[in-house]
């Protein structure tokens, strides 16, 4: 799991040749609307658990078998953005999970992509 907690983590992932292509799209995207601020972002590798992406958001992706998001959204390329807001006056966590994410990540996401 690959962590950007603030403006220099993200610009330097914008720039890092070894990271997807499709990811740093979306982290250039988000730069620009947040002006680098605002989130901390969380690029799930092909590895990475769901227990893995829980302890890096601070709680349960589901409770209850309802998903604990705000939004999810499907990015070209196969990224899936899911955005939790903690509050309205502290920074979103965001998960940036690939489509070679492990399956039960994978499958949790499309249980609950139109929940």
């Amino acid at each position: 799991m690959l962590t950007l907690n603030d403006r220099g983590a993200l610009r330097g992932a914008i720039r890092d040749p070894s990271l997807d292509p499709r990811v740093r799209a979306v982290l250039r995207l988000r730069f620009d609307q947040l002006g680098g601020t605002g989130a901390a972002f969380h690029v799930v590798g092909n590895a990475d658990l769901v227990a893995d992406a829980e302890a890096a958001v601070g709680f349960p992706m589901t409770l209850d078998g309802e998903p604990c998001w705000e939004w999810l959204e499907r990015h070209p390329g196969g990224i899936t953005e899911i955005v939790f807001v903690l509050s309205d006056d502290g920074p979103a966590q965001v998960l940036l999970v690939p489509g070679n994410a492990d399956p039960s990540i994978t499958s949790l996401l499309q249980e609950h992509a139109d929940g």
